[in-house]
């Protein structure tokens, strides 16, 4: 049936659209919620209005699936068809045609539109035929599945397909197996038939050279690498990523090797070792826990200025691989991380002993400037700082990028906004933090609330957290409480020394990536709640003495003055950083809130806005 027209017009230059409802008919384009997206935001159509069908014949489960009552009507009765289509709003008023919401899936907290992937595939010159879909992990991921007719009986790929495909889409998106098939099976309609297409398996896997394992070590660990990542066969001189792992997988497989051979190594040595063969040589070489390094090298490729990103206050530099997935391979990318990430070493107590540590660290992969700087929140901090270092010790420092990194507060009062948003000394306000970057980058709901952990003894908030981490797959089966305490300290600390942190003038060039919301990383009721315990302390009870009424007058003038010079301060577009900057702040606006920023779709427009900054301030000699 018809519920949109459109005028074609020869020559209009602009992609076909399916234009406007017909007379009484509706469209909306609504979220998952059912909540109206702005124009220009994809979403499901939904259509209204009289010619609304009552239903499909004899079809009762799918007639409630697909018609569904009317949110913004509420006359009885009145009902919205689910079309199962992605659209959105044009800036003219029509509606844009994006796809099917079925072929749209997601895994570890992407949405991924299968087409895209078809499309990529069907492009490479040896392919016939193909389709992309799901399949589920012995750990009940979701894991992607390319099914390829080849163009010649019998050929076989390479891995150039690979390469190939990581050239044109993020990691995310690569197919996890590859199932080789002579034809595609179809149903009754000519249409793929997704249920007789054959699991991933050894016989339909493509065939390519397999290294053996040389010892018992190396055999084991091929056994385990297989039970984790659900793949077979899996050889010795195989990349773990290049095998379907990705960060959550690595959690479960460094568990599994910790239980076999009783050695911890951390998740990040697979940016280092990641092969079997690399890991049983750092088991044969030592029989205890490998400490974390602090530089990792999310993307080490290409030959322009290397860029350092600091972590932000939980110590890990996991969260920035979305937006390595979008920055391409002509610049190397490198992650700096707390040394307690993996819950031993000694924790940093000042941004200026971070500085230190970090320095002497990077250093190691790149002696000698300039450098490349940045961070996520307050990761920010420690790079200014770092730079200020490196200049005095003669280093040049080409750019500071800061990603969403607020700068201190003007005359030393940091520490004052700190105290007025968070009690440092609850515990509580520390794990609803964390659970809130969790649900962020997993898209999902915990049901830890501040609320609800504050209504705990703390040895079950813990607990609580642990339990709700281990649903999402964030910490392995086996984890105790101890995980989260390390991830406590760490934020506690990180902030801390953040807030007390009393930079200097510098002279250099940075660039700052603004979201739109800062304060997301905030759990509700924790800053409601600390600016009614800071007033509370500051007025005192009520009844006191009159003689000292002019001094609670004159605090709370200076606090209204204070939060007026606050106002004016987070209104500057930089953050604060422009007053410690002899040279104007580069402001880029991007996607996304704070935490939000970090993860699709929002990272490819980050990344976007980094390399553009990056490649701006790219030294001559490296040009």
């Amino acid at each position: 049936m018809c519920v949109t027209t459109a005028t074609c017009e020869s020559g209009a230059g602009s992609e076909p659209h399916i234009g406007r409802p017909i007379p009484n008919t509706q469209l909306y384009v609504l979220d998952e919620r059912m909540r109206m997206v702005p124009p220009g935001t994809p979403g499901e159509l939904y259509i209204g209005g009289v010619g609304v069908g009552r239903g499909y014949l004899n079809r009762p489960d799918l007639t409630a699936e697909r018609f569904v009552q009317n949110p913004f009507n509420s006359t009885a009765g009145d009902r919205l068809y689910k079309s199962g289509d992605r659209v959105r709003y044009r800036e003219d008023g029509n509606v844009e045609f994006l796809g099917r919401i079925d072929k749209q899936v997601k895994i570890r907290g992407h949405r991924i539109e299968l087409g895209e992937i078809e499309a990529v595939l069907q492009q490479y010159p040896d392919i016939a035929e193909c389709v992309v879909t799901t399949s589920t992990d012995t750990l009940g991921d979701p894991k992607l599945v390319a099914y390829l007719v080849p163009r010649r009986a019998g050929q076989t790929f390479d891995g150039e397909l690979k390469g190939y495909l990581r050239l044109l889409l993020p990691d995310y998106m690569l197919p996890s197996s590859y199932v080789l098939l002579d034809e595609l099976p179809l149903n009754a309609n000519g249409k793929v038939d997704h249920e007789a297409l054959p699991k991933p398996g050894r016989d339909h896997h493509e065939e390519r050279d397999i290294a053996a394992p040389r010892d018992g070590v190396e055999l084991d660990l091929k056994l385990i690498w297989e039970q984790v990542l659900d793949t077979r066969p899996i050889g010795v001189t195989d990349h773990f990523f290049d095998a379907g792992g990705h960060s959550l997988s690595a959690v479960h497989l460094m568990d599994q090797i910790h239980k076999h051979f009783g050695v911890r190594l951390s998740p990040a040595a697979l940016f280092e070792a990641s092969t079997i063969e690399a890991q049983a040589g750092l088991i044969r070489r030592s029989g205890e826990s490998a400490p974390a390094p602090i530089v990792v090298p999310l993307q080490p490729l290409g030959d322009k200025t290397p860029f350092f990103c600091i972590h932000p206050a939980p110590g890990t530099v996991f969260c920035y691989m979305p937006i390595v997935s979008h920055m391409g391979l002509d610049r190397p990318f490198y992650g700096l991380q707390a040394p307690t990430v993996d819950g031993v070493g000694r924790v940093i107590d000042s941004i200026p002993e971070a500085a230190i540590t970090y320095i002497e660290a990077m250093k190691k992969t790149q002696p000698n400037g300039p450098y490349m700087l940045g961070g996520h929140s307050s990761g920010g901090s420690i790079a200014y700082e770092m730079a200020q270092q490196l200049r005095a010790q003669g280093d040049e420092v080409a750019l500071i990028v800061m990603l969403d990194s607020m700068a201190p507060i003007p005359g030393g009062r940091s520490e004052e906004l700190y105290r007025l948003i968070v009690d440092a000394t609850n515990d509580s306000v520390w794990l609803a933090s964390i659970v809130l970057l969790v649900e962020h980058f997993f898209d999902t709901k915990l049901g830890c609330s501040y609320a609800l952990l504050k209504s705990q003894p703390m040895e079950q908030q813990f607990e609580t957290v642990l339990d709700a981490l281990k649903r999402v797959n964030f910490l392995a089966p086996s984890a105790d409480a101890g995980a989260i305490r390390g991830m406590v300290e760490n934020f506690k600390r990180t902030l801390g020394a953040t807030m007390q942190y009393q930079p200097k003038l510098y002279e250099g060039r940075i660039a700052f990536l603004k979201t739109s919301d800062l304060f997301t990383a905030v759990p509700d009721g924790v800053m409601r709640e600390g600016i009614y315990n800071y007033l509370k302390a500051l007025l005192g009870n009520w009844r006191m003495s009159l003689r000292i009424l002019p001094q609670i007058v004159r605090d709370i003038t200076t606090t209204i003055r204070r939060s007026g010079a606050l106002r004016r301060f987070l209104g500057d577009e930089s953050l604060g950083w422009q007053q410690f900057s002899t040279k104007p702040v580069i402001v880029r606006p991007v996607p996304g809130n704070h935490i939000s920023m970090l993860t699709d779709p929002h990272a490819q427009g980050v990344a976007a806005a980094l390399a553009a900054c990056l490649n701006d301030q790219e030294p001559p000699s490296r040009s």
